[in-house]
């Protein structure tokens, strides 16, 4: 099943609109049992050392890796955790987004493709963002904006970031301009 959310942009036919599973019975049944030793996904490697692997994480890997990540970057049931991440990428989905379902928090999802900062921040301010995943790239954008401040909501806590080199002038300036604003890089 694939889920469709309001982000402005157009939703693809394949899509279920969330609607449908917010009127749907708290238990409907007829799910299959797993364990913490149940495979559940599919992680490429970056193939530093050769070609991309394949890692298999089972239900247990990632309700472990949930569960630390919210601890350690304070993911609660008042958290609107936002990703602008590929949801098939361990940091569009793994690293904030099942933290917050974890938690009982809220999720947010923009297209990976197509983005701006602007349109990202939009949709940030629209649901009261408290975390965000945007990728070295997104926040120079961010942070070189003519106005970075009219952008970043003053509900985000946090941008976690990874998957390429941080300049340190990013650090940097975040610190300068957005002073309660904590960025963690995170990778693997």
């Amino acid at each position: 099943v694939s889920v469709g959310a309001d982000d402005g942009h157009p939703q693809p036919d394949w899509a279920v609109p969330l609607a449908h599973f917010v009127d749907q019975p708290a238990d409907p049944g007829g799910f299959p049992a797993v364990g913490f030793e149940t495979p559940v996904s599919v992680m490429y490697t970056s193939g530093t050392t050769g070609r991309p692997k394949g890692a298999v994480c089972t239900h247990g890997n990632l309700m472990w890796m949930a569960a630390i990540q919210a601890q350690r970057w304070k993911i609660d049931s008042s958290s609107v955790n936002h990703t602008a991440g590929p949801l098939f990428h361990a940091g569009g989905f793994e690293a904030l987004l099942l933290p917050a379902l974890t938690s009982h928090g809220t999720i947010v999802t923009s297209l990976s493709g197509g983005f701006t900062v602007e349109g990202f921040m939009a949709a940030a301010r629209a649901h009261g963002s408290t975390n965000l995943l945007l990728y070295p790239g997104m926040v120079a954008e961010l942070l070189t904006a003519p106005d970075p401040t009219a952008l970043l909501p003053s509900t985000v806590k946090q941008i976690l970031t990874g998957g390429d080199i941080v300049a340190p002038w990013m650090y940097v300036r975040l610190a300068e301009i957005f002073p309660d604003v904590r960025m963690d890089q995170s990778y693997g």
